[in-house]
């Protein structure tokens, strides 16, 4: 699938099926969606969403500072226009232990955009460090 661009927001929505759950991948600092593209492929009976947070990849600057608020309107801004509000609360959202907390701040902001959405908080730990 290519990228699709939106206001300076860049985003790939693999849409399967309505019946089907929604799945959010959320990158972390310094990263672009590309970081999740094999973990698309493991999702054969779900919708998917990646996208790159504003700043990163192929979305635009941010005008001003970044904070956790804008992440936090990017991800409406993107669900809204996808029209992926209705979906919910089919949806996952998986993102690194990091990256929770914009996540976190986007349910803190909207509490009424994905209620019943569940969070995979992904952590990696190396033994050999």
């Amino acid at each position: 699938m290519k990228r699709q661009y939106f206001k300076g927001h860049c985003f790939k929505y693999f849409f399967k099926n309505p019946k089907f759950k929604t799945i959010v991948f959320i990158h972390g600092l310094g990263l672009n969606q590309d970081v999740w593209s094999w973990q698309v492929s493991l999702f054969k009976n779900h919708n998917v969403l990646i996208y790159d947070l504003l700043g990163h990849g192929d979305s635009k600057d941010p005008e001003g500072e970044i904070s956790l608020n804008l992440f936090a309107d990017q991800l409406l801004q993107i669900i809204n226009h996808i029209k992926l509000v209705s979906m919910f609360p089919r949806t996952k959202v998986f993102t690194s232990l990091y990256d929770f907390i914009k996540y976190a701040r986007f349910i803190a902001v909207y509490p009424t955009v994905m209620p019943g959405s569940k969070i995979i908080s992904i952590s990696c730990t190396n033994s050999n460090l």
